[in-house]
């Protein structure tokens, strides 16, 4: 799990030193203005999705039960310890998944994905109370490059975890999540779709998921298959 911690690390460096840019989008006019903040952050891109998968821990279909927040620090993936400096804990989103089908990692019923930041006029005052324990006080910093998750969201997600963490991290959004109830699984996300990262389990493996998708959803032809340039 050492490439993990290691990518945590390098993710925080990023948000340390990344600008951001501001916006006057507020849920309730009880907040103050000017909240959210959108840091500008270097994704890793993956040439394939073998390489994708070859990096993460875990790689799942999984349905969205809850969506809540906490406070992490960023190098290590865990709960602010006493050691750890503020510059490091940010304000993280934790979505509680159903694991449908494991195809990588450890078997387990429930997952606790993060991804680092907030969301957007979604329980703000909550988030802004756990922002005052960090140096971001006041401000909800936004993944722009996020897509907008619900709960009862079926999504394919690649993701890091280290052994120590009860959270598993997304890894670069627009290759590590594919939301399987909005899009179509050939959809082309950066250099992959969802089958070709299925497809490295196996065809097998393909063929079920795509014959059980395809009864889920008769009318799929409809759904977006080509969302990102």
């Amino acid at each position: 799990m050492k490439k993990s911690l290691v990518f945590l690390v390098a993710i925080a460096m990023l948000f340390v030193t990344a600008c951001s840019s501001t916006t006057n989008d507020v849920a309730t006019t009880s907040v103050p203005d000017n909240i959210y903040n959108s840091p500008e952050v270097s994704w890793v891109i993956y040439d394939d999705a073998e390489s994708l998968v070859d990096d993460a821990d875990r790689v799942v279909i999984a349905k969205l039960s809850d969506i809540s927040f906490t406070v992490l620090d960023s190098t290590t993936g865990l709960p602010p310890q006493e050691q750890s400096e503020a510059i490091n804990c940010h304000l993280y989103t934790v979505y509680l998944a159903d694991i449908l089908t494991n195809y990588k990692g450890t078997n387990v019923e429930k997952l606790k994905i993060v991804t680092f930041g907030g969301l957007k006029d979604y329980r703000v005052e909550e988030q802004l109370a756990l922002s005052s324990q960090t140096e971001e006080s006041n401000t909800i910093l936004i993944l722009t490059e996020m897509p907008q998750l619900e709960i009862g969201d079926v999504c394919l997600f690649t993701l890091l975890q280290t052994e120590d963490s009860d959270f598993a991290h997304m890894m670069p959004p627009d290759q590590a999540i594919y939301n399987l109830t909005q899009e179509s699984p050939l959809t082309q996300h950066p250099n992959m779709t969802a089958k070709d990262i299925i497809l490295t389990f196996g065809e097998d493996k393909w063929q079920d998921f795509w014959a059980q998708w395809q009864a889920e959803h008769p009318d799929y032809q409809e759904l977006t298959t080509t969302i990102y340039d």
